[in-house]
């Protein structure tokens, strides 16, 4: 029993450190859904957007009437009191009458009466009743429900915005983490390359043939490119760490291996002027136009209703003298209030005008941008189609200064010097090759063209 638990344990404690030390195969695409997926600004996003959702309902329903139920009951002890001197009104001449009777031989008298106290507060009261208001004519409810539209489609358009910016970051980064992995793989290539050639000058030292400085020469060699290969793993390690943050893992996973599309740009400039910001502007816009209205609006009229029933009395009860019904028509007009309205009215047009100027210059920004990525991209195309022909000149060169240095025929600086050509051409093409699908990337952007999940696009 106890070994079977402990090779449990074992098969358990493989797998949790399988899946930090080994890499976790991933696409790029499901890179970008996993972002998608789990990254927390764009779940705040999402959030903003449901909040901007629940305010333009709230607006809406403004307009419909609202019941409410109200029930109260009173017990008073003490308090005001009200006095009715009917005794000290009506007794004087009651006395006078009692007197003519008296001498008429009128066998009648009338009483006298006492002055009447009675408390203003019931001793017990209840009042219950339903009440139904609305509006009948409410300006300032119409801005406010287009104002709370304006910003559904506001948050809508920062939440696209928000998503595309995180998938091109997703995707350069990944790119740069490509980079990295393929500048780290050709050191090492050329640190093995270099490592042999200083064995052989080594022991052509110790053997009498070769002088020392060859050997220090390639020492040198050696030493330079370790350097450059410790950067290279610390660029590696860096993107490594900033892609898994993007993606929402721990900065300790690692990836398979990074592959490189192909991509091909399409004539989409006019999709530029289409891009979510400039949205997310117009909508802006139309916000504070509705928020002007709305302050121009509170200096014109209102009517409201409310109807009332319900039963009042000392108990509860129904019946005649219990039951009772009110309906009212209630105007509000708010006739001068020194300019407040006119001048907020002015502050959110004006904001209007500034937004609307800035719409068109970050139109033309837009479209500015997205001629310019095209024009990157196909400078990145030819640059990488030239790296790949001088790669391929370093290689057959280098070949050619193998066989001379084996046959005694090339110095040891010929040598070094058409290794480095490789290498260096080399981390020349990988860096074309990963900038081409930067600038792919770039133009994407700049173009919206990257397809987003349609619960990006629509609502919460």
């Amino acid at each position: 029993m106890f070994n079977q638990w402990m090779r449990g344990k074992v098969v358990l404690t493989f797998c949790l450190f399988s899946s930090v030390a080994f890499a976790q195969p991933s696409t790029l695409s499901e890179l970008v859904q996993e972002a998608l997926l789990h990254n927390d600004n764009l779940k705040a996003k999402n959030f903003e957007l449901a909040a901007a959702e629940h305010a333009l309902q709230a607006a809406k329903h403004s307009l419909k009437p609202s019941v409410s139920v109200s029930a109260r009951y009173t017990a008073a002890d003490g308090g005001r009191t009200i006095e009715f001197p009917i005794g000290d009104a009506l007794n004087p001449a009651y006395q006078n009458l009692n007197r003519l009777n008296a001498g008429a031989g009128i066998n009648q008298t009338y009483p006298l009466l006492d002055n009447v106290q009675f408390d203003l507060l019931r001793e017990r009261e209840q009042d219950t009743r339903i009440s139904v208001q609305g509006p009948l004519y409410a300006p300032e409810i119409a801005a406010a429900i287009r104002a709370a539209q304006a910003g559904v489609l506001q948050k809508q358009a920062a939440r696209e915005v928000f998503a595309r910016t995180l998938v091109k970051e997703v995707q350069l980064a990944y790119y740069q983490l490509g980079q990295a992995r393929a500048q780290r793989k050709t050191l090492q290539a050329s640190a093995r390359v270099l490592d042999e050639n200083l064995r052989v000058n080594e022991a052509l030292v110790r053997a009498g043939t070769s002088t020392r400085d060859r050997s220090l020469r390639a020492k040198t060699e050696v030493l330079a490119i370790e350097d450059r290969l410790q950067s290279a793993r610390d660029q590696e390690r860096n993107a490594r760490r900033y892609l898994n943050y993007l993606v929402g893992r721990k900065l300790t996973a690692r990836f398979g291996a990074v592959e490189l599309p192909a991509v091909r740009i399409i004539d989409n400039d006019a999709k530029a002027t289409q891009r979510a910001e400039l949205r997310e502007l117009s909508a802006a816009i139309d916000a504070a136009d509705a928020s002007a209205q709305a302050q121009r609006a509170r200096l014109k009229p209102s009517i409201v209703y409310a109807i009332d029933g319900g039963i009042q009395g000392e108990n509860y009860g129904f019946g005649r003298g219990k039951n009772f019904a009110s309906a009212s028509v209630v105007l509000n007009w708010r006739l001068f209030d020194f300019g407040a309205a006119k001048a907020r009215a002015g502050s959110f047009s004006e904001q209007a005008r500034a937004n609307q100027a800035n719409l068109l210059q970050l139109r033309s920004a837009f479209r500015l941008t997205a001629l310019q990525a095209k024009a990157e991209y196909k400078t990145a195309t030819a640059r990488t189609e030239t790296a790949q022909a001088r790669l391929n000149a370093a290689e057959e060169s280098y070949r050619i200064s193998a066989k001379k240095r084996d046959a005694g025929a090339l110095t040891q600086i010929e040598y070094l010097d058409a290794e480095r050509a490789r290498t260096e051409a080399s981390l020349a093409l990988d860096a074309a090759r990963f900038d081409l699908a930067r600038r792919y990337v770039e133009w994407e952007f700049a173009t919206a063209s990257f397809a987003l999940p349609a619960a990006i696009l629509q609502g919460p």
